[in-house]
């Protein structure tokens, strides 16, 4: 599965992949894991290039195409993984559905602030997280998982990527909760929100069998990574010719990267 967020409209680079996170499902075991995937990474698009990966979708769309369709197929080439489903939301399908659900939970695992959030009235706005449990909105978790310039080590990419995935495990916790499954006006708003919001190549059977899957999911038994530059990453840093920042394999090849993922259920 390739999961995908994107600004939609209203928001600067409306098309431009905000958030790349490839998840693995082994239906023998029931395992899933969640591999992040960096905006910055490079890949070669058609029509543009090398240059971030992030840019696939809006090509897709320059192109005639699907964008999520399109970005699925360069990501699918890139790592040498088969990727048979996609879904793509925009920002206002996912603080829709935190709100619908009655907010999400979060344990935050350190005090930030960021004081170059983008404002919606352009330029900045600062906002902070205190460590601890919170409760939060569907403004408040996308501010969360969108922040990129926070102090005390929240300040990276790869950060905003564990935050993300901490994200996505308390909306499924909420979602598949018997306070939302058994209120018909909730699953109504979601759907709605969703059919307006989402683009994807999933089924409504193939949803009701993955929903199924999650319900009986421990979350202790989801295998999570980042691709990052850390020093035990696999990636660095680097430019394009047009002056672009992007990560490179270490290596200067894919291979590592595509023997991880490949492997990912047997580490």
């Amino acid at each position: 599965f390739l999961l995908m967020g994107i600004g939609g409209p209203g928001h600067d680079g409306p098309y431009l992949t905000d958030t790349i996170i490839l998840a693995c499902l082994k239906p023998s075991t029931g395992q899933i894991a969640l591999i992040s995937i960096p905006r910055d990474l490079s890949a070669k698009i058609p029509g543009y290039g090398q240059t971030k990966i992030n840019l696939a979708a809006s090509q897709g769309l320059k192109k005639g195409e699907s964008g999520s369709a399109f970005a699925a197929e360069i990501i699918s080439d890139l790592l040498d993984v088969d990727i048979h489903y996609y879904a793509q939301v925009d920002f206002k399908a996912f603080v829709e559905i935190v709100d619908y659900v009655g907010g999400i939970r979060v344990n935050i695992d350190r005090t930030f602030t960021d004081a170059m959030y983008p404002s919606y009235k352009s330029g900045y706005q600062t906002i902070s997280f205190s460590k601890g449990i919170q409760t939060m909105n569907g403004d408040t978790a996308l501010s969360y998982v969108r922040s990129r310039h926070g102090n005390n080590g929240e300040g990276s990419d790869f950060a905003r990527a564990k935050r993300q995935q901490k994200i996505i495990f308390a909306l499924k916790e909420k979602i598949l909760s018997a306070s939302t499954l058994a209120n018909p006006i909730r699953i109504s708003k979601i759907i709605a929100s969703l059919e307006k919001h989402i683009e994807t190549n999933l089924q409504f059977a193939d949803t009701m069998y993955f929903l199924k899957l999650m319900r009986g999911l421990d979350i202790q038994q989801i295998i999570t990574a980042v691709l990052d530059d850390s020093p035990n990453g696999f990636l660095k840093a680097n430019f394009t010719d047009s002056g672009a920042y992007i990560l490179e394999p270490k290596t200067g090849d894919w291979d590592v990267v595509i023997d991880y993922i490949k492997n990912i259920f047997e580490r």
